[in-house]
């Protein structure tokens, strides 16, 4: 799979590009379904259900990354806009442990 995200984390590299995909697919399904006159809702009903699949992977960067699964995955699952944000947190983390690895006792 194309992994623009290419980060140790590998989970946390699909999370990002699933989420990537979300949003610019439900904009142009939006766009399409102004234009054939039908209700955008449709098209938050699609973003929200691929979220879930965003949070199954924010869920698993964040056990891997040993951070609270529970406040990065459940919370991603609420909508795209925690997800957004819980992702940058994580990337975030991830790319700080890659410059500054953690050092043992």
């Amino acid at each position: 799979m194309l992994n623009i995200f290419k980060l140790n984390e590998k989970n946390l590299g699909i999370a990002g590009s699933v989420l990537l995909l979300e949003i610019v697919g439900c904009v142009v399904l939006g766009v399409l379904l102004i234009q054939l006159q039908l209700p955008e809702a449709y098209a938050l009903i699609v973003a929200w259900a691929v979220n879930l699949t965003v949070a199954w992977y924010l869920a698993k960067a964040a056990r891997t990354l040993n951070k609270n699964v529970l406040v990065y995955g459940f919370l991603s699952a609420l909508g795209p806009p925690i997800a957004i944000a819980n992702f940058v947190s994580l990337y975030h983390h991830d790319l700080i442990g890659q410059i500054d690895p953690p050092t043992g006792p």
